[in-house]
């Protein structure tokens, strides 16, 4: 991981900034569960985190202009995070620079090594959802 985050903090797009994997997680979480914004219990429920660790996420995110909030137009003493223009560039440069990378990682890896390699985390992933339910 160290070196994956050495290149990663060499190879972003300038200007985007650098935000953390957690707070990546966040905006990734905000793009396929709430597209429309989401109320910080929310994010919380959903990242499986208490909502005092995601408002400090929060709120370094909306410092840097990756998200901002807004009154909530349902209820106007709730605020909805929304992620910003900026913010979806951020996104969209992290993940274009990980594809990237697993690419290259995995091009040299032969077809039936690539199987064995995704075989068991698919296992355990697979068992961990039939105990968590």
């Amino acid at each position: 991981m160290d070196n994956i985050r050495a290149v990663r903090n060499d190879s972003i797009a300038p200007g985007i900034g650098l935000i953390t994997f957690p707070q990546l997680k966040l905006l990734r979480v905000l793009t396929r569960q709430f597209p429309d914004g989401a109320r910080l219990k929310e994010l919380a429920g959903e990242l499986r985190l208490t909502p005092g660790t995601v408002s400090t996420g929060i709120e370094n995110l909306v410092r840097q202009g990756l998200l901002q909030r807004s009154a909530d137009p349902a209820d106007r003493r709730a605020v909805v995070i929304r992620l910003t223009d900026k913010g979806r560039r951020c996104r969209d440069a992290h993940f274009r620079f990980r594809n990237t990378v697993m690419d290259e990682l995995l091009r040299d890896i032969p077809p039936e090594e690539l199987d064995a390699f995704t075989a068991v985390p698919e296992k355990l992933n697979a068992g961990l959802r039939t105990r968590c339910r």
